[in-house]
């Protein structure tokens, strides 16, 4: 009866769990509808050109995560001691109740290789919060109603100080370090990027690439000089480019969309390729 959509509420703390340990990309797919009309109205003549994100700069994902929530509620335990005409006959009789409150939210998953679509692992992830005390009958209620006897909003401020959100975050930090695990034993696959020779000034080199794509200070670029295109006879559309190695980038500084580096080799001119080595 709270209307919560539960999985999209540990969809997003573990996305942020995820993003502030920064030992993997996390790429969006939930709203990724939004994120291609985006780029559809950017490549469009009604935003102004330059200003915008380009066409087929999403990334590919190496690995998805997906499960099932399987437990999200509470289990308690209390003990009653009753009493009567402890204070007299308008008072009656009241119930003192000592406490084991226990919320449990645990998730099966399954973590797939986006290639292969092989399950590499799966498991149960656990999250449970515990709380003791003792309080007067007339004050049961003070749980509110709703889930398993408590009310709880996963959007409010507050929601990891209540019993039930100390148990998702419970689970949802055992399920980011179980990611951790395996995503470090997964093959890094790298990513290619091509770009053009924007700048040549002796032995510096700037290439039309950056962290935007996913270029690092110590990315090594092949430098190639295009020899001639290969073309479909009936379309004239180029299908691809032979090429002749002219020497080596090593990337020095990243900005957004430009790379820096020290060059090695014979002459290269602006316009020529810029290839990251595998």
């Amino acid at each position: 009866g709270t209307n919560q959509t539960i999985w999209k509420g540990i969809r997003a703390m573990l996305t942020n769990r995820l993003g502030q340990q920064g030992k993997v990309v996390i790429v969006e797919r939930a709203k990724i509808n939004s994120l291609m009309a985006e780029q559809d109205r950017n490549a469009s003549n009604r935003v102004k050109q330059g200003s915008g994100a380009k066409i087929g700069r999403i990334s590919g994902a190496d690995a998805l995560l997906t499960g099932d929530i399987t437990i999200f509620g509470r289990d308690d335990k209390k003990k009653h001691v009753s009493g009567g005409g402890l204070f007299g006959a308008g008072i009656g009789a009241i119930a003192a109740s000592r406490s084991t409150d226990k919320a449990v939210v645990a998730v099966d998953y399954r973590f797939v290789d986006a290639e292969t679509s092989e399950v590499v692992a799966t498991g149960e992830a656990r999250g449970e919060s515990v709380r003791k005390g003792t309080a007067l009958g007339a004050l049961g209620g003070a749980f509110g109603k709703g889930l398993g006897g408590m009310e709880f909003d996963m959007t409010s401020s507050n929601f990891a100080q209540t019993i039930i959100g100390e148990a998702t975050q419970d689970c949802v930090n055992k399920l980011a370090d179980i990611l951790d695990t395996q995503t470090a034993s997964m093959k890094k696959e790298a990513r290619a990027v091509e770009a053009s020779v924007a700048d040549v000034s002796g032995s510096s080199m700037v290439i039309t690439a950056g962290s935007n794509d996913s270029v690092n200070v110590g990315d090594v670029f092949e430098i190639l000089r295009s020899v001639r295109e290969v073309k479909d006879p009936t379309t004239h559309e180029v299908l691809d480019r032979i090429t002749e190695k002219t020497g080596e980038l090593t990337i020095t500084s990243v900005r957004d969309k430009i790379a820096t580096g020290a060059y090695a080799g014979s002459p290269a001119q602006v316009g020529f390729i810029a290839r990251r080595k595998n």
